[in-house]
């Protein structure tokens, strides 16, 4: 008998696009599935839509916009009463194989803690849009084939986040629940990848399970996000990262953050990015209660999970050539000075 799992698709004002994500969950060919749609506080006709086309999903509303996904994240986990609990976004169409790919997949090896999907784009489906991440020391991910259409990996490999993800519940026993305190922003998804790595869990990356995504364009004036990457970054940094990685780092993160200020001021995003900061060194004492939990599940070394390679730059900054050739700069200095430190971790 297949294990049971449970979907909960996180929506805000999904109206144009969350039709289309339930039929193909719906479609699926694994044949045990119940469906929870999880409301942010929408606003447009999204959930009067699914009521009408699909009156057996469940749905469940916060009654407010939190902006946070993660409280909706932790809130399926909490609420699933199946081991295995799969969490999606509203906008994504899948391949009929994909949930029955992913828990097989998850139940070939058991110590992995959760799998996720390669994602295409929706108006290129050749086009990769995420499918493989690495965790770069800077805090940051590195998505080495995105906006290509290079053949994936051909068998499972380890990953470091995306939003959607199926995740063995009882893992998360170990690991600790999503921390819902995370703002949008970088880092709301990885964390608990991190986490699930630093307890000695694999988080795998399944290619032959496919989503489509309706990707939004990156926009340059959404002030919102650099608050959220700069918050999270460093919460994440204080809170998993061994001391001595701290410090042997410390150079690098100084003019990285020196350099991201200053890139950002033509954007009008450095006082975001710098209230970010501040937002989590502010929140020490939390977050070094947070610590003090994470590193008591600690089985692996930083230098086994952390790695370098070049920084991910939006789309929207590739046509300055002073963007490109500052990049290209910076991925070098820190590549190198990776390979410095990495032999005392």
């Amino acid at each position: 008998m297949s294990s049971p799992i449970s979907v909960y698709i996180i929506n805000y004002n999904g109206a144009d696009v969350i039709l289309d994500t339930i039929r193909s969950l719906k479609e699926q060919d694994y044949p045990s599935l119940s469906i929870t749609l999880l409301d942010d506080g929408s606003n447009d006709n999204g959930i009067s839509l699914v009521q009408k086309y699909f009156p057996d999903v469940e749905i469940i509303g916060l009654g407010y916009n939190s902006g946070f996904p993660n409280i909706l994240r932790k809130k399926a986990i909490d609420m699933a009463k199946t081991r295995y609990v799969f969490v999606t976004d509203n906008d994504i169409v899948y391949e009929k194989n994909c949930l029955s790919n992913l828990i097989k997949s998850m139940q070939d090896n058991e110590n992995v803690g959760l799998c996720t999907p390669r994602l295409m784009y929706h108006n290129d489906r050749n086009k990769i849009y995420v499918c493989w991440t690495k965790f770069h020391y800077l805090c940051y991910s590195i998505s080495p084939l995105r906006d290509t259409y290079t053949a994936p990996e051909p068998s499972p490999i380890d990953t470091l986040g995306g939003g959607i993800m199926l995740i063995d519940k009882e893992k998360t026993k170990i690991t600790g629940n999503i921390d819902d305190s995370y703002p949008m922003g970088w880092g709301e998804d990885a964390e608990i990848y991190a986490r699930m790595k630093i307890a000695g869990f694999r988080t795998l990356y399944v290619p032959d399970t496919v989503g489509y995504h309706h990707a939004k364009e990156f926009v340059t004036k959404r002030t919102a996000r650099p608050f959220g990457q700069a918050r999270n970054r460093w919460h994440m940094i204080l809170s998993m990262y061994q001391i001595k990685t701290l410090l042997l780092i410390s150079p690098a993160l100084f003019f990285y953050e020196l350099v991201s200020t200053v890139m950002l001021i033509p954007k009008g995003m450095n006082f975001q990015y710098t209230k970010g900061v501040l937002c989590a060194l502010a929140n020490i004492r939390t977050i070094w209660k947070k610590r003090k939990e994470i590193q008591q599940i600690r089985k692996i070394k930083d230098k086994d999970m952390l790695t370098t390679g070049p920084l991910s730059i939006p789309r929207a900054y590739l046509s300055n050539p002073i963007y490109r050739v500052g990049t290209s700069c910076l991925n070098w200095i820190f590549c190198f000075y990776w390979k410095v430190i990495r032999f005392f971790l």
